[in-house]
């Protein structure tokens, strides 16, 4: 379900928005660990969703039709 969304996110018109630490997978929590800090993580590119992310970004940017004004 989150790659659907995802994917509806990031081909749609405009400027993708995406959560904070979606591509990492964090869950988040109550608070205060509501918010996980992303750089002591190491930015691991080796989530499944950083990589369906970086996908689907490298073919949005293929696709001259997403650059017209």
């Amino acid at each position: 379900m989150l790659k659907n969304a995802l994917s509806y996110i990031l081909t749609g018109d405009g400027i993708p928005i995406m959560y904070y630490g979606t591509e990492q997978e964090f869950n988040g929590g109550d608070d205060p660990n509501d918010r996980e800090p992303l750089w002591p993580t190491g930015l691991n590119t080796d989530t499944e969703i950083y990589k369906f992310v970086s996908t689907i970004n490298s073919a949005r940017k293929s696709q001259e039709w997403f650059n017209e004004p």
